[in-house]
């Protein structure tokens, strides 16, 4: 019978939050993409944008400070309709 040790659990687990962080961050930049460039939705954008970025973990600096131009992009461009991110 074959069973996984803590070692190759551990190991599933962070490959899991990995990807889980990735895809977050592609759906992060999508939606914030879509508002820069579109205007619909943007107060929606930027507060969904805020808050799933406080989880995405994983997400390298390089991703994050992107993901953050894009947020002070789409502040600044008076579009977007403050909610609150807590």
């Amino acid at each position: 019978m074959w069973t996984m040790t803590t070692k190759t659990v551990k190991d599933k687990a962070a490959q899991l939050r990995a990807k889980t962080d990735r895809q977050l961050m592609e759906l992060i930049n999508r939606r914030l993409d879509r508002a820069l460039q579109e205007g619909n939705d943007s107060g929606d954008a930027y507060g969904s944008a805020a808050k799933l970025l406080t989880v995405a973990y994983g997400a390298t600096y390089a991703e994050r400070r992107c993901a953050e131009t894009k947020l002070a992009k789409l502040a600044g461009s008076g579009r977007a309709v403050f909610a609150s991110v807590a």
